[in-house]
């Protein structure tokens, strides 16, 4: 049977008022954290590289969209140029200790290529309207091209 509604009790009608109004907050709380939880830097797969860089906005500047883009521009040649020394560097040390004749101008026009194709992940800006964004590279076999040994018959 349905009781009516003066039989229900201003102590149980709070209850379930208190439970109706927290159910929306533990949602968010849950999408939030799950949105927050940094992203993993470095080798993710053997194909994938990501690196986190910064930039900031040229001085110049004073309209927001523009220092947004110029400061996420800036980040980007940032995570570019990390990525480059990291897996380049390899490269170069790896041949300063090996036979000079095998050349890896090819692998570093492939890699190179792949660094800068890469893709943004994910931007943050803060209030001085810096920008911190999560860059990946992604191609297929891409770690197995930056660890020795090389093949030396690139570019044959």
């Amino acid at each position: 049977m349905i009781k009516s509604l003066s039989t229900i009790r201003p102590v149980h009608f709070l209850l379930f008022f208190y439970i109706a109004l927290a159910i929306p907050f533990l949602f968010c709380a849950t999408a939030q954290s799950q949105n927050s939880t940094p992203m993993k830097e470095g080798w993710i797969d053997d194909d994938t590289y990501r690196v986190y860089a910064s930039g900031v906005p040229k001085i110049s500047l004073t309209n927001k969209i523009q220092r947004t883009m110029s400061a996420k521009e800036a980040a980007k040649v940032n995570a570019q140029s990390k990525i480059m020394q990291k897996l380049m560097g390899d490269i170069a040390e790896y041949y300063s200790r090996v036979n000079d004749y095998c050349s890896p101008a090819k692998l570093n026009t492939d890699v190179a290529g792949a660094i800068k194709g890469g893709t943004v992940l994910d931007e943050r800006f803060d209030d001085q309207d810096k920008c911190t964004i999560l860059y990946e590279v992604k191609s297929p076999g891409l770690k197995k091209m930056v660890t020795p040994p090389f093949p030396c018959n690139w570019g044959q």
